[in-house]
């Protein structure tokens, strides 16, 4: 009798802990929706480049960016080319953190560049980032970089001082497909 009431209980135990709910995690903060929201898509990428002492370039980029971190952050795979500078790949990730409570924008790419940005929101369509002093190919720069978002328009400009002080601009319109 004890071992069918043993059976008994350890059945009903397992049932139990076999059907059980697990905690929903809290839905994100809306700092983090935002940040989430305006980059995540699939982006098609019309951009200009000036590089010093010559005309602007005009090329493609597609942008894949995807939820990442059950939806606390966005990583990036993007890659095109663009005339004269040849193929270019890059990943990036973004993310809202609520200590610092600033937008991270880290990256990877192709020509050597390995930033991470820090930046913040100026009202609900700007996202400003402050100078990085960092490096590419090797090289000393200083980036200042900021994104506009507008419904399924994402516009990005990145303005790269050299150390000889000449200026690199990148900007991009991309639109959500």
């Amino acid at each position: 009798m004890r071992h069918f009431v043993w059976i008994v209980f350890a059945s009903s135990m397992v049932s139990s802990v076999a059907f059980a709910e697990e905690p929903k995690a809290p839905p994100p903060s809306p700092e983090v929706k935002r940040t989430v929201d305006a980059f995540t898509g699939k982006w098609a990428y019309d951009v200009n480049v000036t590089m010093p002492g010559k005309p602007v370039v005009k090329g493609k980029l597609q942008f894949d960016c995807k939820k990442t971190a059950l939806g606390k952050g966005v990583a990036c795979s993007a890659g095109g080319s663009v005339p004269g500078l040849g193929k270019m790949e890059a990943s990036f990730m973004m993310a809202y953190d609520a200590w610092s409570k600033a937008v991270h924008v880290m990256s990877v790419t192709s020509d050597d560049e390995v930033h991470d940005h820090k930046c913040t929101w100026k009202d609900d369509k700007k996202l400003d980032c402050e100078p990085l002093k960092a490096g590419m190919g090797g090289q000393e720069i200083t980036e200042d970089l900021s994104f506009t978002i507008e419904g399924k328009t994402l516009v990005l400009k990145s303005v790269t001082t050299m150390k000889d002080g000449s200026k690199m601009v990148f900007e991009g319109i991309g639109k959500k497909k």
